[in-house]
């Protein structure tokens, strides 16, 4: 299950890197997060966010496309959908200058 983890991460860095031109050292990974209170995805975000702001990051995520209300929060957001992995959108957060 791990190396199934690492290949997943190792391939969101990569698809990542090659949309923005950076390097995929330079970028952080998290892990995953869910709540059903409403509300808490944006709570939880919106600080990470701020955060890369602060320090010029670039950030990735998988989203579930069966899922259009967290996608629609992920672009709020400012993340923009980049390709697929399985049945997931991968989602990056280009640095914000």
């Amino acid at each position: 299950m791990i190396a199934a983890g690492v290949l997943i991460i190792a391939a969101l860095l990569r698809a990542a890197s090659a949309w923005t031109g950076l390097p995929a050292e330079s970028m952080l990974i998290g892990d995953v997060a869910a709540s059903v209170a409403p509300g808490t995805g944006r709570r939880l975000l919106a600080p990470v966010c701020a955060e890369a702001d602060r320090r010029g990051w670039t950030l990735a995520l998988l989203a579930r496309r069966d899922r259009p209300k967290l996608v629609a929060l992920y672009r709020d957001l400012l993340f923009e959908p980049i390709g697929m992995r399985g049945r997931r959108l991968i989602m990056v957060r280009p640095r914000q200058h």
